[in-house]
């Protein structure tokens, strides 16, 4: 583990922000968070997505990242990219999980292809 935490700066995180509104083309707003570690079901998650409708139903995404685990730059684009695809599932109708009907291995192929070979 390295002896700081990653995080992206303010601009790297703008950037980053715009560029994953024009692939995941998302309708809701993404709120980036950022917890020590995260436990679900007891085990250790890189990363969590949840979703909540606006006044106006539409999606408000949260997105959470570790910091205990995410511990290099690469790692935590991955990760961010993994979470985005939840949201983006979310928004059209599939299946949240990483199954044949939820689109997620569609998903990880194209962003390993298209994101240098980050595996999400």
């Amino acid at each position: 583990m390295l002896p700081f935490k990653v995080y992206p700066s303010k601009r790297v995180k703008n950037h980053a922000a715009k560029k994953l509104r024009r692939i995941f083309d998302l309708k809701g707003m993404v709120i980036l968070k950022h917890a020590d570690s995260i436990m679900l079901d007891g085990d250790r998650c890189f990363g969590l997505h949840y979703c909540g409708a606006t006044k106006k139903d539409t999606p408000k995404h949260t997105i959470i990242i570790a910091t205990d685990i995410n511990n290099d730059m690469r790692t935590y684009i991955a990760t961010l990219l993994h979470e985005y695809v939840h949201a983006w599932q979310f928004e059209n109708g599939y299946s949240l999980g990483h199954g044949r009907n939820s689109k997620f291995k569609q998903w990880a192929k194209y962003l390993n292809e298209t994101q240098k070979g980050v595996v999400i």
